[in-house]
Protein backbone atom coordinates (compact mmCIF):
# COMPACT_ATOMS: atom_id res chain seq x y z
CA UNK A 1 0.00 0.00 0.00
CA UNK A 2 1.53 3.07 -1.46
CA UNK A 3 0.30 6.73 0.76
CA UNK A 4 0.94 10.02 0.08
CA UNK A 5 3.20 11.61 3.02
CA UNK A 6 2.20 15.21 4.10
CA UNK A 7 5.46 15.82 5.26
CA UNK A 8 9.16 14.00 5.74
CA UNK A 9 9.54 14.02 9.73
CA UNK A 10 10.36 10.68 10.73
CA UNK A 11 7.26 10.12 12.60
CA UNK A 12 5.72 10.56 9.35
CA UNK A 13 7.22 7.84 7.54
CA UNK A 14 7.37 5.48 10.58
CA UNK A 15 3.26 5.70 11.10
CA UNK A 16 2.68 5.27 7.21
CA UNK A 17 5.07 1.83 7.07
CA UNK A 18 3.90 0.88 10.19
CA UNK A 19 -0.13 1.14 8.07
CA UNK A 20 1.92 -0.09 4.85
CA UNK A 21 3.09 -3.39 6.93
CA UNK A 22 0.49 -4.55 8.93
CA UNK A 23 -1.28 -7.09 6.75
CA UNK A 24 1.93 -8.41 6.10
CA UNK A 25 2.86 -11.49 8.30
CA UNK A 26 6.52 -10.50 9.99
CA UNK A 27 7.91 -13.85 8.77
CA UNK A 28 7.84 -12.28 5.08
CA UNK A 29 9.92 -9.03 5.84
CA UNK A 30 13.48 -9.60 6.33
CA UNK A 31 15.32 -6.07 6.19
CA UNK A 32 14.56 -2.83 4.96
CA UNK A 33 17.55 -0.87 3.08
CA UNK A 34 16.76 2.72 2.91
CA UNK A 35 18.90 5.87 2.08
CA UNK A 36 19.72 8.54 4.04
CA UNK A 37 16.58 11.13 4.28
CA UNK A 38 15.77 12.41 7.38
CA UNK A 39 12.35 10.66 7.61
CA UNK A 40 14.52 7.12 7.73
CA UNK A 41 15.89 8.61 11.24
CA UNK A 42 13.39 6.62 13.62
CA UNK A 43 14.61 3.63 12.29
CA UNK A 44 15.29 1.92 15.69
CA UNK A 45 11.67 2.15 16.17
CA UNK A 46 11.02 0.46 12.62
CA UNK A 47 13.67 -2.41 13.56
CA UNK A 48 11.89 -2.67 17.10
CA UNK A 49 8.59 -3.00 16.20
CA UNK A 50 9.03 -5.18 13.15
CA UNK A 51 11.88 -7.20 14.17
CA UNK A 52 13.78 -6.49 11.16
CA UNK A 53 17.11 -4.90 10.68
CA UNK A 54 17.47 -1.34 8.81
CA UNK A 55 20.00 -1.09 6.45
CA UNK A 56 21.47 2.55 4.86
CA UNK A 57 22.55 2.44 1.25
CA UNK A 58 26.16 4.43 0.81
CA UNK A 59 25.78 8.15 -1.02
CA UNK A 60 24.95 7.81 -4.53
CA UNK A 61 25.28 3.76 -4.64
CA UNK A 62 21.85 3.43 -5.96
CA UNK A 63 22.54 -0.42 -6.66
CA UNK A 64 22.52 -1.17 -3.07
CA UNK A 65 18.36 -0.16 -3.42
CA UNK A 66 17.93 -1.99 -6.86
CA UNK A 67 14.39 -3.10 -6.39
CA UNK A 68 13.75 0.60 -5.20
CA UNK A 69 15.32 2.14 -7.75
CA UNK A 70 13.49 0.21 -10.58
CA UNK A 71 10.38 0.47 -8.83
CA UNK A 72 10.95 4.77 -8.89
CA UNK A 73 11.79 4.35 -12.87
CA UNK A 74 8.38 2.78 -13.38
CA UNK A 75 6.44 5.41 -11.36
CA UNK A 76 8.00 7.96 -13.51
CA UNK A 77 6.30 6.51 -15.96
CA UNK A 78 3.08 8.26 -14.65
CA UNK A 79 4.62 10.90 -12.48
CA UNK A 80 7.81 12.44 -13.60
CA UNK A 81 10.36 14.46 -11.36
CA UNK A 82 9.48 17.17 -9.30
CA UNK A 83 5.54 16.08 -9.65
CA UNK A 84 3.82 17.32 -6.70
CA UNK A 85 2.26 14.16 -4.96
CA UNK A 86 -0.39 16.57 -2.74
CA UNK A 87 -2.18 17.19 -5.93
CA UNK A 88 -3.62 13.76 -6.30
CA UNK A 89 -5.68 11.25 -4.96
CA UNK A 90 -5.23 8.21 -2.62
CA UNK A 91 -6.94 6.44 -4.59
CA UNK A 92 -5.19 7.78 -8.27
CA UNK A 93 -2.11 6.19 -6.38
CA UNK A 94 -3.23 2.95 -5.85
CA UNK A 95 -4.51 3.11 -9.04
CA UNK A 96 -1.04 3.38 -10.15
CA UNK A 97 0.81 1.20 -7.27
CA UNK A 98 -1.87 -1.42 -8.68
CA UNK A 99 -1.04 -0.91 -12.26
CA UNK A 100 3.19 -1.57 -10.93
CA UNK A 101 2.02 -4.64 -8.89
CA UNK A 102 0.54 -6.38 -11.63
CA UNK A 103 3.47 -6.22 -14.70
CA UNK A 104 5.51 -9.06 -14.66
CA UNK A 105 9.13 -8.66 -14.27
CA UNK A 106 11.85 -10.82 -15.46
CA UNK A 107 13.29 -11.05 -12.10
CA UNK A 108 10.55 -12.94 -11.12
CA UNK A 109 10.24 -15.07 -14.12
CA UNK A 110 7.42 -13.09 -15.74
CA UNK A 111 5.11 -13.84 -12.59
CA UNK A 112 3.97 -10.28 -11.02
CA UNK A 113 4.80 -8.77 -7.81
CA UNK A 114 0.75 -9.58 -6.94
CA UNK A 115 1.51 -13.64 -7.92
CA UNK A 116 4.49 -13.61 -5.88
CA UNK A 117 3.74 -12.35 -3.02
CA UNK A 118 0.08 -14.01 -3.39
CA UNK A 119 2.05 -17.08 -3.51
CA UNK A 120 3.89 -16.46 0.00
Amino acid sequence: IAQVMDDRKSATFNSHCFEAFKFISNTLIKTFTVDRGKEFAGYNEIEKRLNIDVYFADPYASWQRGTNENTNGLLREFYPKRFDFSTITQNELDVVVNIINNRPRKCLGYKTPAEVFAAT
